[in-house]
């Protein structure tokens, strides 16, 4: 995993972890008050337990469900070491692989079983969704439920404001690179709902929603998320390119740094009213379900 995360520019140490917390800050900032959308309110807090947070990162939202439900025992599981050393006692991290029994495997959880299991960003490092759905399927108490959120490349406008830019060529081209190298930008997710009902989930609910690239929304907080996500975007995606549009398509690394220079050009004048593609599905093992 991290000799392929190299290859396609992906970030590690401390620049990922600022990157990591500035997009723990739009999903804050996404849905603001909520730290998930399964319907687990405040007055039942006494039944939940145990949570676990699936590819934790820097253990933000972990920190941050275990600060609002201090009773609850929080784990937080991630293959590489982005979480903090002093944490609160009803928080642990482990390093860990989530495919392995061992980062299920928490002391508090009676029979390595969960009352809620969070996952997020995680679409491009998901091998198998079916094989996912069933070890959450297996890891949660019966009335669990479990909370999937991800947001989908490539970029979406709904309006003209993208043709004949920079960025529209590189969003083509992102595709097609992606394409040539097996790579499925929406990580298989939109499955993820037909295969929780086929795994005997039940109450699903789905909300979509969109991070505009760039504050070019009306409304001030989405303004505000906009404006942070180019920012995340400027960060991360030049490596991408340069890893993927030399391996896939042939290109010289100078030749994509032009092309990025402009699109981030584009980016900054905010007139396009680009977006990415937000997907949350949460779904319920039933009471009284076997397994």
């Amino acid at each position: 995993m991290g000799e392929e995360r190299k290859r396609y520019g992906l970030l590690d140490g401390d620049p990922a972890i600022t990157r990591l917390q500035l997009q723990h800050r739009i999903w804050q900032r996404t849905l603001p008050d909520r730290i998930t959308l399964a319907p687990i309110p405040a007055s039942e807090a006494g039944k939940v337990r145990d949570v676990i947070d699936l590819g934790c990162g820097t253990g933000a939202w972990a920190l941050e469900f275990a600060a609002a439900y201090p009773s609850v025992h929080v784990r937080g599981v991630d293959l590489k070491p982005l979480q903090p050393t002093s944490h609160p006692s009803n928080v642990e991290f482990l390093v860990d692989d989530i495919t392995y029994d061992s980062a299920w495997a928490s002391p508090s959880a009676a029979a390595q079983q969960y009352d809620l299991i969070h996952s997020r960003s995680m679409s491009s490092g998901i091998k198998s969704w079916p094989a996912l759905i069933s070890k959450c399927w297996e890891h949660l108490r019966p009335g669990g439920w479990l909370e999937f959120q991800e947001f989908h490349l490539p970029m979406r406008c709904d309006d003209d404001s993208m043709a004949g830019t920079a960025f529209e060529r590189w969003n083509q081209l992102l595709v097609e690179a992606s394409g040539k190298v097996g790579v499925k930008l929406d990580g298989g997710f939109a499955e993820v709902p037909r295969l929780l009902q086929g795994a005997g989930f039940a109450g699903m609910g789905r909300k979509a929603l969109k991070w505009p690239v760039g504050p070019w929304p009306k409304d001030d907080r989405m303004k505000e998320v906009g404006r942070m996500f180019r920012a995340d975007l400027s960060v991360v995606l030049e490596g991408v390119s340069i890893g993927l549009f030399t391996k896939a398509l042939g290109w010289e690394p100078e030749a994509v740094r032009e092309l990025w220079k402009e699109v981030e050009g584009e980016m900054a004048m905010a007139k396009m009213h680009a977006y990415v593609s937000i997907d949350i599905v949460w779904a319920q093992k039933p009471d009284g379900a076997v397994g």
